[in-house]
């Protein structure tokens, strides 16, 4: 979970409209939203990465299995996302390698003994939402990206944020309280209007639902999302209940 901060997922219609906002977006020359600015957005919302493997992800994690093209998160990996080598985050948190050069998961989950576990790009779970034509599928949208540029390179996580927040302004009708009386989360903008508190790990946690509601099983969901035990799983389940009124069944 985010810090202290809860985290709370999309009901699927949110989770879907909000998808299908940031691809218009993209394809909108006046929004000025590029390929990258999407990119942020799907990462997290279609794959279940966090924000710090979305600004280091690079080119050489894109692997390839038997069920298509996958992301395999690596154990570490060096960090040039500064102005001088590693960015401010991983040279605050040098501790976790004792070397501010390098980038590593958040938890031991992502990389447990036997090695990572890839995260599918190209399965019914991405192109139900994002669809299957070349121009919305991830899978290619990501590949094609790759053989321009050799990382996503997102310097600041604020950044990020800054995305999600946006599609989530230009989303109509989103709303996050998910129907447990809980009061829709509003940041205020310049005092004029005010946008949905959208954070890139709820979107993780909207990925996770829609997993869930997709039957895939709980200890092939923990490791997609790489945690180490399936307490997030049981979170996210009971927004999966509240959805459709009677819970989901364990496989």
């Amino acid at each position: 979970m985010a810090g202290n901060r809860k985290v709370l997922p999309m009901e699927e219609d949110n989770y879907v409209r909000f998808i299908r906002t940031a691809i218009n977006m993209r394809n909108d020359e006046t929004a000025d939203f590029g390929e990258k600015d999407l990119l942020m957005v799907l990462l997290p919302a279609c794959c279940g990465l966090r924000i710090g493997e979305v600004a280091h992800l690079s080119a050489k994690w894109i692997t390839h299995t038997n069920n298509g093209p996958a992301i395999r998160i690596p154990k570490k990996w060096p960090c040039t996302l500064g102005r001088s080598g590693s960015c401010a985050r991983c040279k605050a948190e040098s501790s976790f390698y004792d070397d501010p050069s390098l980038w590593g998961p958040k938890t031991k989950g992502r990389w447990p003994e036997k090695g990572a576990y890839p995260i599918p790009l190209t399965n019914t779970l991405t192109d139900a939402v994002t669809g299957d034509e070349v121009e919305t599928n991830l899978a290619n949208r990501l590949i094609s990206y790759f053989k321009v540029h050799d990382q996503l390179g997102v310097a600041g996580y604020e950044t990020i944020r800054f995305r999600v927040r946006r599609v989530a302004q230009q989303t109509k009708d989103l709303h996050l309280d998910h129907g447990r009386g809980l009061v829709n989360r509003l940041v205020a903008k310049n005092d004029r209007q005010t946008v949905p508190d959208l954070h890139p790990h709820d979107l993780r946690g909207s990925w996770a639902c829609h997993c869930l509601r997709r039957q895939i099983s709980d200890y092939t969901l923990r490791d997609w999302g790489g945690w180490q035990d399936l307490d997030m799983i049981n979170y996210y389940s009971s927004f999966v209940g509240d959805v459709d009124g009677s819970g989901r069944d364990k496989l």
